[in-house]
């Protein structure tokens, strides 16, 4: 076993083969782990510029790349106190390193499309003025106070952004949200609970250059959970990234909706619970000559109504998508009965309302709608379709602007015209 001393003897002279005759006393120092701190900001820095070339549109990573601009700046002012004047070291180097502790928040409300007030942080930053110059004459006691200032802004500021992480959580989900808030709020912590040190193991000065244990120590924490914060920042923009991407795999580009393949997943995801449901298919009457009598602008207008009307609807109850050019598909999970009727019948009053007008024409628009439900022996996503189509046809061969049920087949006609019940099977026509 390799005693104590002969670890600190190996330790000496590694660090003077390594650092060139660098005393350890010095390497492990206050000022030495501050520009230990810049380097890593300033690596951070040229890859978040890299960054902001490829994504120039992007606010949160402008904000994020001037975090550590500022930071390694401020970093590089504080640790040369002594060798820069003091307006420099304490005014500039607090300041810049101030305003990026705040950008840090500002970063994460624009990544979640929030507001940015840019005026705080700066505002936090002015506070180091008077503390450096008004306070006392005695250097050390502005000193003092500067330490405990940025210690209480740093952990206020790490824990508004530890609350937009949490919000986050609720509102959009992304999985790494939780362990990133987790990491924000320990960095709270450590700057909150650190609060008392200046004043119970005040900072010692040779010359002008600090010299701290505890400062050393929360320095190197910071650092290393700087570093957990920008690895889980990268998987946050991951996880954005990749849920958009499913989002647009997921949607019909023209009305906003669900698309076909979303709209499957979701109702044999329900279906795989055993609690049933009902699916409506709504298909727009007439639709090929809406489009050739006013065109596909106005034929897509249509579309983009109706859908509007369905997102509106839309909720846990009811999961709406468009399954093709002109069909819509309304599931209702866990509901099923005939009185689901008046929902159909709802549903062809309200598109009969979307009367289009186009060239100064008023184009009626209404719809024919199949329901179906698991009450019989639909058990799957392929019989409840092909139930609902059937009586979608039904439907349409019965006058249309109507609703149909199999095998009890109910219509109710939103005009007053159109014939009694019809039994059958056919192949559908969708014009």
């Amino acid at each position: 076993m390799i005693n104590a001393h002969w670890a600190v003897v190996i330790v000496r002279w590694t660090c003077r083969v390594a650092f060139l005759e660098v005393p350890l006393e010095l390497l492990f120092s206050v000022p030495a782990i501050l520009l230990g701190l810049s380097g890593v900001y300033a690596v951070f820095t040229l890859t978040l510029a890299a960054a902001v070339v490829r994504y120039p549109g992007s606010t949160y990573l402008r904000l994020w790349f001037a975090v550590f601009l500022l930071a390694s700046a401020g970093s590089t002012c504080i640790a040369l106190r002594g060798t820069v004047p003091l307006a420099v070291s304490d005014d500039v180097g607090f300041g810049l390193f101030i305003i990026a502790l705040g950008f840090v928040w500002l970063g994460m409300r624009s990544f979640f499309g929030r507001h940015v007030p840019y005026l705080l942080p700066v505002m936090a930053a002015l506070g180091v003025v008077p503390l450096s110059h008004a306070l006392d004459e005695s250097q050390d006691l502005a000193a003092l106070w500067r330490i405990v200032y940025a210690l209480a802004i740093a952990g206020l500021f790490y824990l508004l952004t530890a609350s937009e992480l949490r919000r986050s959580i609720r509102e959009e989900g992304l999985p790494s949200a939780r362990a990133a808030a987790g990491v924000y709020t320990s960095l709270s912590f450590v700057h909150l609970a650190a609060l008392p040190l200046p004043f119970l193991f005040p900072v010692r000065f040779d010359g002008l250059i600090p010299s701290s244990d505890w400062l050393f120590g929360l320095i190197f924490l910071s650092l290393m959970h700087t570093v957990a914060a920008v690895f889980l920042g990268i998987v946050l923009s991951n996880e954005r990234m990749a849920k958009a991407m499913r989002h647009l795999a997921d949607t019909d580009e023209l009305t906003g909706l669900p698309n076909r393949r979303a709209f499957l997943r979701q109702v044999e995801q329900s279906l795989a619970t055993g609690s049933g449901g009902t699916l409506l298919i709504a298909d727009v009457d007439h639709f090929k000559q809406i489009n050739d009598r006013h065109g596909h602008q106005c034929g897509d207008a249509v579309l983009k109504n109706f859908a509007a009307m369905l997102e509106q609807l839309a909720g846990e109850r009811l999961f709406a998508a468009r399954i093709g050019g002109e069909e819509f598909g309304i599931f209702l999970p866990g509901l099923t009965g005939p009185h689901l009727d008046l929902l159909a019948a709802q549903l062809c009053r309200a598109a009969a309302v979307l009367q289009m007008e186009h060239a100064g024409k008023v184009i009626p628009v209404t719809i024919s709608t199949g329901v179906a439900d698991t009450s019989g022996s639909n058990a799957s996503y392929e019989q409840l379709f092909a139930e609902a189509d059937r009586a979608l046809y039904l439907a349409k061969r019965s006058g249309r602007n109507c609703f149909r049920r199999l095998p009890q087949i109910r219509l109710v006609h939103e005009t007053g015209a159109g014939e009694s019940g019809e039994k059958g099977d056919g192949k559908r026509q969708l014009a």
